[in-house]
């Protein structure tokens, strides 16, 4: 899915920064939670 893209290319783009693809992985947990409670 989109998400999935986006995370690969994130990651593609920041080998040096495992510490900021951590907190990028988190948001996305975090947004994920919030679409489900919308619906």
């Amino acid at each position: 899915n989109l998400s999935d893209a986006m995370i690969r290319a994130f990651l593609a783009n920041q080998p040096a920064s495992p510490q900021l693809a951590k907190e990028y992985l988190e948001q996305i947990d975090l947004d994920d939670l919030e679409e489900m409670d919308l619906h």
